[in-house]
């Protein structure tokens, strides 16, 4: 079969600048994702849509320092769900389907001093949802965290043998998530650790290293079912030279 999706979306943003750094904003979006597979007819889905509401601040008093925090609520439909034909399921899918997400993000970027830089996040996730025939209305969507954060430090040598050259480590945690809509079981919490390096060989030239997962944590990222589930990334080192004119 063949199957050809588009859609018209928007964006629209508004933001307010104070004199001492201070900017609130505001904004809208608007977005669709194909719905792969057929319906009962043998015709394909409708796409699924959202859209997202999100209100924040943003903070930048001098150069060294840059904070946001940000709340949204975005909506999606047309999400897949059983066919009932009085009361009794097709076994095929239907796209009238309604799923919820509402929540916090907050990130700051901060030069401590010369040398030390710092970048922290953290996001807050409500799902839930919201319209379902499959007896799962009310429960989280599969993969999908309550809590993340993330931290990464770096230090950057200024005005010695290894001028330029900048060494890093941070964490990233991941919350506990359920592996399937009717919440049957769930995912453990995992933080993984990485590290970077990355050094100027003259003014056009920087050569970088950087390793994710660096203690080769073994974890299980996603899951479609009970008995589908995905490792994660095991230890990656990446290496890079990037040339600039």
């Amino acid at each position: 079969t063949n199957q050809k999706d588009n859609a018209f979306t928007g964006r629209l943003g508004l933001t307010y600048l104070t004199e001492f750094g201070l900017a609130p904003y505001i904004s809208y979006s608007e977005s669709f994702a194909p719905n792969t597979g057929l319906d009962s007819s043998g015709r394909a889905f409708d796409s699924s849509e959202a859209r997202q509401w999100e209100a924040g601040l943003k903070y930048q008093p001098n150069d060294a320092l840059f904070m946001t925090l940000a709340a949204y609520d975005l909506t999606k439909t047309n999400a897949l769900t059983n066919e009932l034909v009085n009361g009794v399921s097709t076994g095929f899918s239907v796209a009238n389907g309604e799923q919820q997400s509402r929540g916090i993000e907050a990130e700051i970027k901060a030069r401590l001093d010369q040398n030390w830089d710092l970048v922290a996040s953290y996001t807050y996730t409500k799902a839930e949802i919201t319209k379902s025939t499959r007896g799962d209305e009310g429960n989280r969507p599969a993969n999908v965290p309550k809590h993340m954060a993330s931290a990464w430090l770096s230090y950057t040598f200024h005005d010695t043998l290894l001028n330029g050259l900048m060494l890093g480590g941070g964490a990233r945690y991941t919350g506990v998530l359920y592996g399937d809509n009717a919440n049957s079981y769930h995912i453990d919490n995992y933080t993984l650790f990485d590290a970077g390096a990355s050094y100027p060989i003259n003014k056009n030239v920087t050569v970088s290293l950087n390793a994710q997962n660096l203690l080769d944590e073994k974890y299980v990222a996603t899951c479609d079912d009970s008995y589908e589930c995905y490792p994660g990334l095991r230890r990656t080192l990446l290496t890079s030279i990037k040339y600039s004119w």
